[in-house]
């Protein structure tokens, strides 16, 4: 059996290109470092080390051997990593469920900060409707729901609302739309509007955020905005996911006589009380209980 140690100590040695440095950066006596040495060609058999020389360089079999011990350093570490976790009962798997209105933009540094923080939890994020999102949160599929607010409630998960979103109307810099300095309703009632089917669907934005009497629904964001930028129709998104390609002469925000663009859509996170328990999901939580954004 090949004692870990000793490929620290070989590792080490090899990188630091000699016994002593190897020593100091392990804090060890140099006689130690040697011995390690010598134990781990006996135990393999094998010269590891060239000593002819005022410094010791490896000889062909320990290049070969270096890459695979670090290898295997690794996998021990991840090893005790692991094994950490089970000891403090943190989450094996963890899904999230994000709805279509939700741009990432908004979510991910939080989401991010969780995934490194527990690098062993097999974590996993989900897009979809929130109808879809809401029968896998209720079978137990979803840890975690981050969606747009919406009349009455559905789940008996607690509720964090963390932020509130600006909305736009933007159109492409080839509508007709983009030549006015307002655009009144009538221009917008009869010009094609471009909606996702998660607003359309959503009781309380549906209203508000319904226009036009020429209306497509598509289940995307991303293909709503494409089609916008190809002058198909007009639509309302958030501004984080307009400015950039506003920037990049993609897109144009126009201000509507109709004024729900300037309302916004509150983001809701939600989790189930009794998933609070695991360490991940008290992280993700905390992540985004603080108070929303305006």
């Amino acid at each position: 059996m090949i004692n870990l140690e000793h490929l620290v100590v070989f590792i080490a040695s090899a990188e630091h290109g000699s016994f002593s440095a190897a020593a100091r950066a392990l804090n060890r006596s140099v006689s130690g470092i040697s011995m390690c040495i010598s134990n781990l060609e006996a135990d393999l058999n094998v010269t590891l080390f060239d000593r002819s020389k005022k410094h010791p360089t490896l000889t062909p079999a320990g290049e070969r051997l270096s890459s695979q011990a670090q290898t295997l350093i690794r996998q021990a570490n991840r090893l005790d990593s692991i094994v950490q976790d089970l000891n403090e009962s943190i989450e094996e798997d963890f899904a999230i469920g994000i709805g279509e209105l939700v741009p990432m933009e908004i979510v991910e540094e939080r989401i991010a900060k969780t995934i490194r923080k527990f690098p062993n939890t097999n974590f996993r994020i989900v897009r979809g409707t929130r109808a879809y999102l809401q029968h896998k949160f209720e079978a137990g599929e979803l840890q975690a729901l981050v969606r747009a607010q919406s009349a009455g409630i559905d789940t008996d998960a607690d509720f964090y609302l963390f932020e509130v979103i600006e909305m736009v109307a933007v159109c492409s810099p080839d509508s007709e739309l983009a030549d006015m300095d307002v655009v009144d309703n009538e221009s917008l009632i009869t010009t094609r509007q471009i909606i996702s089917e998660s607003m359309y669907s959503n009781r309380m934005l549906n209203i508000e955020a319904t226009v036009s009497t020429d209306i497509m629904l598509v289940s995307s964001t991303h293909d709503l905005i494409r089609m916008v930028e190809q002058d198909i129709g007009w639509a309302f998104v958030s501004r984080v996911e307009a400015e950039p390609r506003v920037e990049a002469g993609e897109l144009m925000i126009f201000i509507p006589e109709f004024a729900v663009a300037n309302r916004g859509i509150a983001l809701d996170f939600i989790i189930k009380p009794k998933a609070h328990a695991g360490p991940v999901a008290q992280f993700i939580t905390s992540q985004f209980a603080a108070q929303p954004k305006t």
